[in-house]
């Protein structure tokens, strides 16, 4: 209803001119605006019963209350504290609710359950449909309203931005130290061991874009390290620090218009991973804006949100652990160490600054930061106030209203907390603790010990910048600091912040529940903002429905994302075609990925690919994937670079480009792929740095259980020769997930058999072999050089690559396991492929990639007068070998002499031997063998060579039975009944 008053003025309010005309308007669309203002006289601003202005800054959200056809204004900042008579906003009723030059609305009411962070106000567009609204004011005011549509904002008004080059760390999240008269408030900088490789990462993230990430426990110098790495590298950019609760949709958009280079700085950064925070989608358009993202987070909560998403069924869970783990995935990780190095102790210890020398006396137990901080003494002091008697002069309630604090801080509220909710909270930390038998000092008391200064640095509960709450000292947040464990947060802790938040903050307050162990706190948190109209929460709230597994939750899950999806939300349409892919429905899941697609959700593009190849089309699947890795997605770099590679289209440069990006974004995966394609490069120490760091970065994820890093995991250890710990690993992912393991096994040869004691191969391999012939290609089959990068394969597991050339003939080769190729049975239809396959593996490369070995020996009788005969044996590829499957029959391939051999005039033993395209030339000390285009050499003494130009060439034996041990009757013998054995008359040269 048109809820406003008119006020009629005896004469005008201001000078003529002085104000422009009032101009009505309607924001497009349901997406979030930041920036909107409210100036009113609330009763929070009254002093000495004095009016003052306030001008409330917050976001208008108007896809909330959509049913009550009112707009809703989240603030910014903390809510003021309420009055004992009521809402601390008392007098605003009325205030102009402006979003740039226009007038959107009147305030109305401070809605109940949203901890006074919220006003609702009465759209314009109500107001301007009301016909006697219209009468009066143009009655008035001799001009008829007219109501604008604001259009989404370009400039640059959306976010406050700032030089590097002039930034104050205090304002950056940096510990303020004891005052020393003399000195800053914060010591200078001490260089760090990580300093060198924080640069390098940030000014590769400058040169395109990108997400660099800094990780340690709490208080150990993160937020320093990241904030001078900053100012070293990019000095001369401008950086945003927001609010943890604030709308970030539009920042890419901000960034694109300014045409500068930005950086934006997220300090402890789980208060940004929600929906309206850092999400993939942001992300990826900052990177394609050439925007920076530099982040600090705890080592726990990285390991926290990781471990949690693992345990999750699909790696694009619904819930925000799962999407913030995605996030995290993609940043360049720079860990820092809690306990200083003595190169850093040193360079601490040329400061003259007291503070330091006073820090680097108290010993190793902790980092520098820590005591500069207080940290250790501030949770000393709280651990021997709880449980004390206030009777003899300890502060058992002055502890209960720091626990309260710090539990309310770590259900994930950000804001601060206001003196009656933690006066209301502490009383059940108390009684925990012994109650009323502690004699417990006065509240007052309490207060002024929880908020006593210490070391002239900060107090146990800190206050904010307006005065109007309290927070935790940061340090007794993180559970690191406490020895002995942190009990799980407080029911009544949960139920209080449940009261507390609203918008982004509720959907972190889910979230944090969520990673505790707590979905009954998350559904109570989301379902009342679901039902407000608020599509991140209906999205998540049809996560944790779904999740449980029960056909009613599901169905009602599945209309939640419906409702989101009909509301424009593009999750929820990727979700909701995620969830019929799941459930068998293509066409349904195609339908809703397209419309996912369409409003700008990169992830649909990737399942819109996988989809495709389920289906068989890989041609489409491909094109999608494409679309994606060059939208920014990483896991569909890694998909489209494995296609590449599985279509020998690997030679550098396209390959090589989306493997390198998806592995700098910290997808184990890819960086083992990558280091594959710099081996082929001749990149061997680059290539030896991707595998260390696949193999770094998949063995977190795996001990957290992530299915998918457990493959890769094992695949590293198997290509290393870690065969049991690559079994385990296998087998950890096999019982996790079944349908993520790959379609390759690790076949072993029996014991005592020569050649290859193990194998990959694929399942279709296994398949298309005859009975026992994979264990004899094993036993002809010898690890030296891998086919595809041409470097040595060493002891480790290769994997058996097999080219089906023609219906009756294939050539199988080894290569390094995972880094170079995967197990696989490849096909062609004719000449063309199998040229250029010969091109690519053999020479492709600068390096020879096959390996052969040649003797030259005398033997018994082969000729019918009865002479000795002297043979030279060949094995000419020693990781390469042929199949063969007889024209007609139906029967399994195997290894045998090919038509291709037999072209070249060579035959089994036993067959009429012919003559061979080719001849030997002997010297004193060598036989040189030529057969077409192929040349080998075998060392032979003097009366050989004399008796080969005697004999006038040699019998000519191609075995891939030859080892490289000394010839003795037992492997002559082997050789020459090998099942590809192959015999011809080598002439000699001229």
């Amino acid at each position: 209803m048109c809820d406003a008053a008119l006020l009629l003025a005896d004469a005008d309010l201001v000078e003529p001119g002085l104000v422009p005309p009032v101009r009505w308007g309607e924001p497009e669309g349901t997406r979030a605006w930041p920036g909107c203002e409210i100036f009113g006289f609330p009763h929070a601003q009254r002093t000495d019963r004095r009016p003052d202005t306030e001008q409330f800054i917050g976001t208008l959200k108007p896809g909330s209350s959509v049913m009550r056809e009112r707009y809703v204004i989240d603030s910014a900042h903390s809510a003021p504290q309420p009055s004992l008579d009521g809402s601390p906003w008392r007098g605003m009723s009325g205030a102009a609710v402006l979003l740039d030059d226009y007038l959107v609305g009147l305030t109305v009411e401070d809605p109940r359950g949203w901890a006074h962070g919220r006003l609702e106000a009465v759209p314009a567009r109500t107001l301007l449909s009301d016909s006697k609204f219209i009468e009066l004011l143009e009655q008035y005011t001799g001009a008829r309203p007219v109501l604008e549509v604001i259009r989404h904002r370009t400039g640059h008004r959306h976010f406050t931005w700032e030089p590097v080059s002039g930034a104050q760390s205090t304002d950056f999240g940096i510990h303020p130290v004891r005052e020393v008269s003399g000195l800053p408030n914060v010591v200078r900088y001490v260089p760090r061991d990580l300093d060198k490789r924080l640069d390098e990462q940030l000014q590769a993230a400058a040169d395109q874009g990108g997400f660099v990430l800094v990780t340690g426990n709490s208080a150990t110098g993160k937020t320093r390290s990241a904030f001078e790495a900053m100012r070293r590298t990019l000095g001369e950019w401008e950086v945003y620090r927001p609010d943890p609760a604030s709308d970030l949709g539009p920042l890419a958009e901000d960034c694109r218009a300014a045409g500068t280079h930005r950086v934006v700085w997220l300090d402890d950064l789980e208060g940004h991973l929600h929906a309206k925070g850092l999400t993939g989608e942001l992300l990826t358009a900052l990177q394609s804006a050439g925007t920076v993202v530099l982040a600090t987070l705890r080592s726990q909560l990285y390991d926290r949100y990781l471990r949690q998403s693992a345990r999750r069924s699909t790696a694009d869970a619904f819930d925000g652990p799962g999407l913030a783990a995605l996030v995290l995935r993609r940043a360049t990780r720079v860990a820092i160490d809690r306990i200083w190095s003595d190169q850093e102790r040193a360079a601490a210890s040329l400061s003259a600054d007291p503070r330091l020398d006073e820090a680097l006396a108290a010993g190793n137990d902790y980092s520098l930061p820590e005591y500069l901080a207080g940290g250790p003494q501030l949770a000393e002091r709280l651990r021997a106030a709880v449980g004390s008697l206030g009777a003899d002069g300890g502060n058992p309630r002055g502890a209960a209203l720091v626990l309260a604090a710090v539990d309310l801080a770590r259900t994930g509220l950000a804001s601060s907390l206001p003196a009656e909710v933690l006066e209301r909270l502490h009383q059940c930390y108390l009684k925990r603790a012994g109650g009323a038998r502690l004699r417990p000092e006065p509240l007052p008391d309490a207060w002024t010990w929880a908020t006593e200064t210490l070391l002239g640095v900060t107090s146990l509960l800190v206050p904010d910048d307006d005065e109007h709450g309290w927070r935790p000292f940061d340090y007794l947040v993180a559970d690191d600091v406490w020895a002995t464990g942190t009990a799980p947060v407080a029911d009544e802790a949960w139920q209080e912040a449940t009261q507390l938040v609203d918008g982004p903050s509720l959907l972190l307050l889910a979230w944090n529940a969520q990673l505790a162990e707590r979905p009954d706190v998350a559904l109570a948190t989301l379902r009342p903002a679901a039902e407000s109209g608020d599509t991140a929460a209906m999205t998540g709230l049809a996560g944790l429905l779904i999740e449980q597994g029960v056909p009613e939750a599901n169905q009602e899950g599945e209309q939640w994302l419906r409702d989101a999806a009909g509301l424009g939300d593009s999750a929820a349409m990727y979700h909701l075609g995620a969830l019929f892919a799941h459930t068998g429905d293509p066409e349904g899941a195609r339908t809703w990925l397209d419309a996912a697609v369409q409003a700008g959700e990169t992830r649909a593009l990737r399942a819109l690919g996988d989809l495709a190849l389920r289906g068989n089309d890989e041609e489409t699947a491909r094109e999608v994937w494409l679309k994606a890795a060059q939208a920014g997605d990483a896991e569909s770099a890694v998909r489209y670079g494995d296609w590449l590679r599985r279509n020998l289209n690997s030679i550098m440069g396209e390959r090589a480009a989306w493997l390198g990006s998806a592995a700098d974004q910290g997808l184990p995966a890819a960086a083992l792929a990558y280091a594959g394609t710099l081996a082929y490069g001749e990149c061997l120490a680059e290539a030896d740095e991707y595998v260390q760091q696949a193999y770094v970065g998949a063995l977190p994820l795996a001990e957290s259980g992530d299915p998918d890093a457990m493959i890769t995991l094992g695949t590293i250890l198997a290509m290393s020769g870690h065969l049991d710990l690559a079994e385990t690993w296998l087998r950890r992912a096999r019982q996790r997930a079944p349908m993520l393991m790959p379609d390759w096994q690790i076949i072993y040869a029996p014991e005592g058999q020569p050649g290859l004691p193990a194998v990959a191969v694929s399942r279709e391999t296994t398949e298309r072999l005859a009975p026992g012939q994979l264990e004899a290609a094993m036993a002809l089959l010898w690890s030296v050089d891998c086919q595809y990068c041409g470097y040595p394969l060493g002891n480790g597991v290769p994997a058996l690559r097999v080219f089906e050339k023609y219906s009756s003939a294939a050539s199988a080769t080894l290569n390094h396991l995972g880094m170079c190729r995967y197990p696989d049975w490849l096909k062609t239809d004719g000449t063309a492929e199998h040229e250029r396959l010969g091109i690519i593996t053999v020479i492709g490369s600068s390096r020879p990639l096959l390996s052969w070995r040649a003797a030259v020996v005398r033997t018994g009788p082969l000729r019918p007068d009865g002479k000795a005969e002297i043979i030279a044996l060949v094995n000419p590829g020693l990781e390469s070998i042929d199949f063969v499957r007889p024209k007609g029959e139906g029967g399994g391939w195997r290894l045998g002499v090919t038509d291709g051999q037999r072209d070249r005039g060579l035959v089994p033993p036993g067959e009429r031997i012919r003559r061979l395209n080719g001849s030997v030339t002997v010297s004193s000390t060598f036989v040189t063998l030529q057969l077409d285009i192929e040349t080998w050499r075998a060392p032979v003494p003097l009366t050989i060579a004399l008796e080969i130009e005697q004999q006038g060439g040699v019998f000519l034996v191609l075995s891939s039975s030859l080892s490289d041990s000394p010839m003795t009757q037992n492997s002559l013998r082997h050789a020459l009944t090998a099942a590809d054995a192959a015999v011809g008359w080598l002439p000699l040269a001229g």
